[in-house]
């Protein structure tokens, strides 16, 4: 599967976005703060999932971080995530490990936008 809108060095966190879903920057910092603590779990989460052939663990993770990143994610990294996340629900871990191998630098990337936001 090749990777559907790799953000390609674009900001992954869409503040406008996020600005206008949430209404206030108090609500979006305390979103964002829930996202940062989410996604320091579910990622090393994902990766152990997959790393012992568990797609179904993996996939629930995923589906986790698909329903918030509509909120705060830009256009590319939601159409990443929604990709991954939907293969994950019936491929095996032969066909799901290497577009999650794509995300998964994306997600950090963006954590460190959240964590720099929030700094």
């Amino acid at each position: 599967m090749q990777t559907v809108g790799a953000t390609n060095g674009a900001p992954r966190l869409d503040l406008p976005r996020a600005f206008g879903m949430v209404g206030s920057e108090a609500g979006l910092r305390n979103i964002l703060a829930t996202v940062v603590t989410s996604l320091a779990v579910d990622l090393p989460g994902i990766d152990a999932a997959l790393k012992n052939g568990d797609v179904p663990a993996a996939n629930r993770l995923l589906h986790a971080i698909k329903g918030y990143m509509p909120i705060i994610g830009s256009d590319a990294l939601i159409a990443q995530v929604v990709a991954v996340e939907h293969l994950s629900k019936t491929a095996g871990v032969a066909d799901v490990l290497p577009p999650y191998q794509q995300l998964a630098p994306e997600l950090r990337g963006l954590l460190t936008e959240i964590q720099n936001f929030l700094a």
